[in-house]
């Protein structure tokens, strides 16, 4: 009697942990891919969030929330989402910033240069157009400008220490000291004008009085604002899906995996052949011979050869000779859902105007606007370092591998390629990519 109870005992308990394990492991899988679309959804919100705080538009989470969740019913534009009264008020906000502040600049030009100090503006205070004047200038004067503006209530006026010329030579004096100063113990890594504040920002490692000192018996501190700067920007080199031809955005790797993203196709007027536009540093890993894939490492994926490349000047810039006309104008979107035909090439850079970036490694559009139009930056890679001029700082997403992804704007205007940067990111002006490699942008092409 007690073996035949211990046998059913046994067989009630094995009995329990088969049904037990039946229901638990279905249900634990459907649990994963539950977590796993929650953590899809909560990702969406925190990134909608945070170019909604950018712009000005409501980020309160349950509000955001309710829009992600019904997607279906709003408008959808670079993976974000808006109610429709959103969508048209802020699409009527950057057409008239498209539309007006070229005019408004055009004006200064012809009659205010002298005393013109730059204009920015506020996205997150609903588009404020912020414009300086070393001078107090008419009330006539200022009457005509903002006559200019589609609304006259988004135009304000304030005072500033440097012209914008005055400023941009400043800069430039200040880069040729920077051998001078680095013997002397001083390091600078970043040097930027601020519009708000009308000074120029001089960032350098390990701040120390002395070193502050040793910059103001050159330069008028007057003018300067030297902070520290200890943080190193990183160039972020690191497969995605085969996509032909190549659009901007495609993340590009070498046999050894080390991977960057495509800015754009161009064709190269000294050599007359077609190349893709990545970041210059990318090479300093990779090296400049051996082959260049997309959507593998294998012969299959194989789309071309190291063309040139540079690290230096206002440039960080490289370029791959394709072995096929693979080029197009268009930019990868959201996941594969969305692309982006690039219309044209935006030749001003406005402190406060929309800079999105298409990712290869985080495959992946993000928004933000830009900082600062005009920043000298010391960057690192693979332990080299070197110094690019007249770059963008934006405060966009980016990830290690989007190096030399495609950076446009809100009407799809080319702006530039990625380069780095940790707490913020910069990127390279397309016009001095084009001027240093001697290119003509692609337009026009298949998907």
């Amino acid at each position: 009697m007690i073996k035949s109870h211990n046998f059913k005992l046994v067989f009630y308990i094995l009995l329990v942990m088969a049904i037990t394990i039946s229901i638990v492991f279905p249900y634990s899988y459907g649990n994963q891919d539950v977590f796993a679309a929650q953590d899809n959804v909560e990702k969406e919100i925190e990134k909608n969030i945070k170019f909604r705080e950018k712009i000005g538009l409501n980020s309160n989470y349950e509000y955001v929330e309710s829009l992600v969740k019904n997607k279906l019913e709003h408008k959808e534009k670079f993976s974000y989402i808006f109610s429709d009264d959103e969508y048209n008020s802020i699409n009527d906000r950057f057409a008239m910033q498209s539309d007006d502040i070229p005019k408004i600049q055009e004006y200064i030009e012809e009659n205010l240069k002298d005393v013109y100090g730059g204009l920015y503006i506020d996205q997150k205070d609903k588009g404020i157009i912020n414009i300086g004047f070393t001078k107090d200038i008419t009330s006539d004067k200022k009457k005509e400008i903002k006559e200019l503006y589609g609304d006259s209530n988004k135009i304000k006026f304030y005072k500033t220490e440097l012209t914008e010329e005055r400023s941009l030579s400043l800069i430039e004096e200040i880069i040729s000291y920077k051998s001078y100063f680095e013997n002397e113990g001083i390091d600078i890594v970043s040097i930027s004008n601020d519009l708000k504040s009308g000074k120029i920002i001089i960032g350098i490692k390990n701040l120390e009085d002395n070193k502050t000192l040793k910059i103001f018996e050159i330069f008028d501190k007057k003018y300067l604002k030297v902070i520290e700067d200890n943080e190193e920007k990183l160039g972020e080199v690191t497969s995605k899906s085969k996509l032909r031809p190549i659009p901007g955005g495609a993340f590009i790797q070498t046999s050894g995996a080390q991977g960057c993203t495509v800015g754009f196709s161009a064709f190269d007027r000294t050599d007359s052949k077609m190349k893709l536009v990545t970041a210059g540093h990318c090479f300093l890993e990779s090296g400049t011979t051996g082959s260049w894939y997309q959507g593998g490492t294998t012969s299959t994926y194989k789309i071309g050869t190291y063309s040139d490349h540079n690290i230096d000047g206002k440039a960080d810039a490289g370029l791959i000779t394709l072995t096929e006309n693979n080029l197009t104008y268009w930019v990868y979107g959201n996941g594969d859902t969305e692309y982006i035909n690039l219309l044209g090439i935006e030749s001003e850079y406005i402190v406060g105007g929309v800079a999105c970036i298409s990712a290869g490694n985080s495959n992946d559009i993000s928004c933000g606007t830009i900082i600062n139009a005009n920043k000298t930056v010391d960057f690192v890679t693979s332990g080299v370092s070197y110094t690019i001029s007249d770059m963008a700082q934006t405060n966009y997403t980016a990830v290690y591998g989007d190096s030399g992804g495609t950076i446009f704007d809100w009407d799809k205007d080319l702006l530039g390629i990625h380069s780095g940067g940790q707490s913020a990111e910069y990127f390279t002006k397309a016009r001095n990519v084009l001027a240093e490699f001697n290119l003509n942008l692609i337009f026009g092409g298949p998907k």
